[in-house]
């Protein structure tokens, strides 16, 4: 975990800082040094939404976060039997200072692709 997140701090914290935003990763407690699992893929989300976000935010700060679920709201399917190891259920926040979404356009946000409005901006993957 740790690696990952520091290789996501060098890249998004490098891109923030020439906007002039600030970058903070906030590590919960409880969240588990060693991860099982897909780093590489959690790490490629976190840097679209991170880009997504340092495209939206003329000022202020993006924060990442990152603790354990609650286990108590952990879905059933996510646990395993009695004595193997513990897993846990992460859970990533990415929030920043942009300019947001309006209450109006939050249903249309699970839809396919829609913006905001009608301002000319650049995919994640294509330079503004």
């Amino acid at each position: 975990m740790d690696t990952l997140l520091e290789h996501l701090f060098t890249q998004v914290s490098l891109k923030a800082s020439k906007k002039g935003l600030t970058f903070r990763i906030e590590i919960g407690e409880a969240t588990p040094l060693v991860l099982i699992g897909l780093p590489t893929h959690i790490l490629e989300v976190l840097t679209h939404l991170t880009d997504n976000a340092i495209k939206f935010t003329e000022t202020g700060e993006i924060v990442v976060q990152v603790g354990v679920w609650n286990e108590s709201e952990t879905p059933e399917d996510a646990r395993i039997s009695e004595g193997e190891p513990m897993p846990v259920v992460l859970q990533f926040c990415v929030r920043d200072t942009g300019i947001g979404i309006s209450s109006a356009k939050i249903s249309e946000l699970f839809e396919v692709f829609t913006q905001e409005d009608g301002r000319a901006r650049a995919g994640t993957r294509e330079p503004d």
